[in-house]
């Protein structure tokens, strides 16, 4: 059996479960874009296997990874840790570090233009093969 499909939207946590009827006696194993995710009997399957793994978990968890990325560059570009020093009252001792900051912005856009790639779902090529 193969089938593609496109996900509403990337897992998150949630179990999801897939459920197939009608296979004869056997072991079967789903792979999802030539990845082996899950292996089951056909009573199994007939129950519905949970999927725990695979490409969109994968995106989902790089999307999480380069939201926190983002996050930690966007911070450090609005809250410095001396922002007293280069900013403020004393910026005479450390006010030369002023210039680097603007440096933050392109480095948050390449992470914001990532995140808007990785935040949309994309079609997966699941197929169902009985073990020999």
């Amino acid at each position: 059996m193969r089938f593609t499909a496109l996900d509403g939207s990337l897992p998150a946590g949630e179990e999801r479960v897939l459920k197939i009827t009608s296979l004869n006696g056997g072991l079967y194993t789903l792979k999802i874009d030539g990845q082996a995710i899950v292996s089951g009997t056909e009573s199994q399957w007939a129950g519905g296997l949970s999927i725990h793994k695979g490409p969109a978990h994968e995106q989902a968890a790089t999307l999480r990874e380069t939201i926190g990325a983002k996050n930690f560059q966007y911070f450090n570009r609005w809250r410095p840790q001396n922002e007293t020093y280069i900013f403020g009252f004393r910026k005479k001792e450390q006010g030369h570090l002023a210039p680097e900051f603007p440096k933050f912005d392109p480095i948050v856009a390449e992470k914001d233009a990532a995140i808007a790639k990785l935040r949309v779902p994309v079609v997966h090529t699941f197929v169902l093969e009985r073990e020999k």
